[in-house]
C-alpha cells in the first residue's frame, strides 16, 4: 500500500534526521514533534508501538525524562499486547529494553 510506504519512509527520515543531522537540542525537539504528529495520525497498533518506542529513546537522549517515561508506559503496554497476539521476539526485546530504562 502506497500510504503505508510513505508513512514508513517519513518515520525513517525523522529517525535519521534526529540521530545524524540534528546537532542542536532545538532541532532534535522538532524531529520528535514530527514523529509525535505521525503517531497521533496513526491507526496501526504496530506502528503506534514502534513510534512510541522511538520517541522514548529520543526524549531520553535530549534529557526529557518525564516525557520519555510517559511514552514508555504506552509503548510497554502496547508491545506486550502485540506480543500476546503475535509472539515476535522484537516486541519482547523492545518492551524489556524499555522496562529496564531508568528515568
Amino acid at each position: 500500500n502506497d500510504l503505508e510506504y510513505i508513512r514508513k519512509s517519513q518515520i525513517y527520515k525523522m529517525k535519521m534526521k534526529f540521530h545524524y543531522l540534528d546537532k542542536k537540542n532545538a532541532d532534535k525537539q522538532n524531529s520528535i514533534k514530527s514523529l509525535v504528529k505521525i503517531l497521533n495520525e496513526s491507526k496501526d497498533e504496530e506502528e503506534i508501538a514502534q513510534l512510541n518506542y522511538e520517541i522514548v529513546k529520543m526524549y531520553k537522549e535530549v534529557k526529557k525524562l518525564a516525557k520519555a517515561k510517559e511514552y514508555s508506559k504506552v509503548a510497554v503496554k502496547l508491545l506486550k499486547k502485540l506480543y500476546k497476539k503475535k509472539p515476535k521476539i522484537m516486541y519482547k526485546n523492545f518492551y524489556e529494553e524499555l522496562e529496564q530504562m531508568e528515568f
